[in-house]
């Protein structure tokens, strides 16, 4: 999908440098407006993917627009271990997966055809990711068998993103946009496990940090005041 609305984009922007630019009459000048949006990975169930942010257009046109994308995915599993027909232990595995996202953007309007605006702008970025793992082991009768694991991954994100799109003012007080955004940030990840091999207890700790860059795409209707 990416790609198609790449392509899309590139062709809307070669339309955008022969169409008029000072135009910015139909944009809600003034006005705040509160916009929904959603990436391709969007779960209804954890809200994964969705972005919430509030925008502000000023008086010439471009804005402002701060949002925030919190998400909480839990997943729980159960199963069993027997030996000579006898339950030994029961493993309760689980992962707890939390993240927050907060962006922030300057938006450059400009004049398309009717109540069609492109846009394109830029901003900073700040992501926290906390993902809590655990296969412990609930003994049933003794065993040496017993094995186990849990732990947590913690990893904080810093970088900028660049947007580029197109928004369709339908109505007075509704809009529907289209945006690809590129993102360059950098990452610290902390990994810290405890493992149950044999009932003996191990520790481990890693720390990774990386650059990174990722394209995504975004449906959105935003709903002004």
């Amino acid at each position: 999908m990416e790609k198609i609305f790449l392509i899309a984009f590139i062709f809307l922007t070669s339309q955008l440098l022969l169409a008029q630019t000072d135009s910015v009459s139909n944009i809600p000048q003034g006005k705040f407006a509160l916009q929904f949006q959603v990436k391709e990975n969007f779960s209804i169930s954890s809200f994964q993917g969705s972005i919430l942010s509030g925008k502000y257009f000023f008086n010439n046109g471009n804005a402002f627009r701060a949002g925030l994308t919190v998400s909480v995915n839990t997943e729980d599993k159960n199963f069993s271990q027997s030996i000579n027909d006898s339950l030994v232990y029961q493993n309760a595995p689980n992962n707890k997966k939390y993240s927050s996202v907060f962006i922030s953007q300057y938006l450059f309007y400009f004049h398309g055809l009717e109540n069609i605006y492109y846009y394109a702008g830029a901003g900073p970025y700040f992501g926290y990711f906390l993902t809590k793992s655990s296969d412990a082991p609930i003994p049933i009768k003794y065993s040496t068998t017993l094995s186990g694991s849990s732990g947590s991954q913690k990893e904080i994100r810093i970088g900028l993103e660049a947007v580029f799109g197109v928004e369709w003012f339908f109505d007075k007080r509704f809009s529907l946009s289209a945006e690809y955004g590129v993102l360059g940030y950098y990452g610290k990840r902390n990994e810290e496990f405890h493992y149950i091999q044999n009932s003996l207890m191990k520790n481990e700790n890693n720390e990774t940090k990386k650059f990174n860059f990722s394209g995504n795409t975004k449906l959105g209707i935003s709903i002004y005041f």
